[in-house]
C-alpha cells in the first residue's frame, strides 16, 4: 500500500526533471533517475509502484510510470485509456503498424450503382474483375455527353 499518493510521486518526478525530459529518462533507464527515485524520501512508495521483485531483484516497470504520465494528462477523466482516438492494437495505434489491413467483402468487385429516385428500391450489381471483365471495361470506359447542360 502506498503512503504517498501516486499524484504527488509524479509530481515530485515532474518538478525534479520535466515531463518531456522525464519520459525520455525513463525509455533510457536513466541512472539519474532511478537513483532519485530509490534514494528521495519517498523510496519505499516508488519501489511499490514503480519497480518489480523478480528473483530478489529489484526490477524498473517502465511501462507502470508511463502509464501513469498518461493518466495524470487525463486528471479528471477516471480512464486509463490514452487521450488519443484512433484504432488501437495491444496498446499502440495500428497507424504505426504495418501488418494491419482494411479487409472487407467484394473488394474485387466493381458496384454498379442506381441513383434515379431514392424511393424506389434499386437493383444494384456487382461485377466481379475478371468474370465480368468486358462490363467493368465498358463502364470504366471514358464517355462523351449528349446535351450537357451545367447548373450552377
Amino acid at each position: 500500500m502506498l503512503k504517498t499518493p501516486l499524484k504527488t510521486l509524479l509530481d515530485i518526478l515532474i518538478n525534479h526533471f520535466t515531463k518531456e525530459r522525464l519520459e525520455t529518462l525513463i525509455l533510457k533507464h536513466d541512472e539519474k533517475l532511478l537513483t532519485f527515485m530509490l534514494e528521495h524520501e519517498n523510496a519505499n512508495d516508488y519501489k511499490n509502484a514503480f519497480f518489480k521483485i523478480i528473483a530478489n531483484t529489484l526490477v524498473f516497470d517502465e511501462k507502470a510510470l508511463l502509464e501513469c504520465l498518461e493518466i495524470k494528462e487525463l486528471e479528471k477523466s477516471f480512464t486509463r485509456f490514452k487521450n488519443k482516438i484512433g484504432l488501437y492494437s495491444q496498446g499502440c495505434p495500428i497507424k504505426s503498424s504495418e501488418l494491419v489491413v482494411l479487409n472487407f467483402p467484394f473488394k474485387d468487385n466493381v458496384l454498379l450503382g442506381n441513383a434515379k429516385d431514392n424511393n424506389t428500391k434499386s437493383n444494384e450489381l456487382f461485377y466481379h474483375e475478371i468474370l465480368h471483365k468486358n462490363e467493368i471495361d465498358t463502364l470504366l470506359s471514358p464517355k462523351a455527353l449528349c446535351r450537357f447542360e451545367m447548373h450552377g
